[in-house]
């Protein structure tokens, strides 16, 4: 499991046969090397990740808006 002071699950999306998970963490590294760990085990699949800083969460404010542009 990944704790709550060290990620925080923002979002779930599917779309055009993929599903986005939107986390928003303490620290990217930790995160990504506990999130691998957690899936050592699981079958292969595709599986693509991508980072970048969001310091003021507006894609967060983006999602609740209902897909808004909040700026």
């Amino acid at each position: 499991m990944i704790d709550a002071e060290d990620a925080w699950l923002a979002g779930v999306f599917s779309t055009g046969g993929s599903r986005e998970w939107c986390f928003y963490v303490a620290e990217w590294k930790a995160f990504i090397e506990r999130f691998n760990a957690l899936l050592a085990d699981a079958p292969r699949f595709a599986l693509s990740m991508q980072y970048s800083e969001d310091p003021k969460w507006r894609y967060f404010s983006f999602l609740r808006s209902g897909f808004t542009d909040p700026t």
